[in-house]
């Protein structure tokens, strides 16, 4: 998320240094200096164009960790959806329940996306839901077609 923004505010320094400041000013009152004090100090930190590295602290990075939690909200995606297949008598008890946990585990991981990046819930729930399931609906639709066209009945 700070390299989105580090990039942004290096885009305004190199246009308008009057929209670089308005920018810098509305960082520092978010991070709770008053007005007068972020007024200040956006037109000395705008009077330098490397102040940028400094002003937003660099993420550190990890493959390791990104490794693990891209592994774990697989597993937590595929896992309750499909469980329901062991542990119910007919596929049409589990089909239905299979897309509601889906869609329960696509409202917690976007709901948790969302609360780290700091953007609405309510908006990446619904994309997420509506992105996540509709795919599914896509999948089952073509798979469906694959089999009414070339027979090919896996039941």
């Amino acid at each position: 998320m700070n390299e989105g923004i580090r990039k942004r505010l290096q885009i305004i320094f190199s246009g308008s240094k009057r929209r670089a400041e308005e920018e810098i000013r509305e960082r520092l009152v978010e991070m709770g200096l008053t007005e007068d004090m972020a007024k200040n100090a956006a037109e000395k930190i705008a009077q330098d164009k490397n102040s940028i590295k400094s002003l937003v602290p660099r993420e550190e990075s990890s493959e390791l960790r990104a490794a693990v939690y891209t592994g774990l909200a697989y597993i937590m995606g595929v896992f309750f959806p499909v469980i329901l297949y062991f542990l119910t008598s007919t596929i049409y008890i589990a089909l239905p329940l299979s897309v509601i946990f889906a869609g329960l585990t696509l409202a917690i991981v976007s709901t948790i996306i969302s609360i780290i990046s700091g953007i609405s819930v309510r908006k990446k729930v619904a994309e997420m839901i509506i992105l996540g399931l509709g795919a599914a609906g896509l999948s089952y639709l073509v798979g469906s077609l694959m089999n009414l066209l070339f027979g090919a009945a896996f039941t």
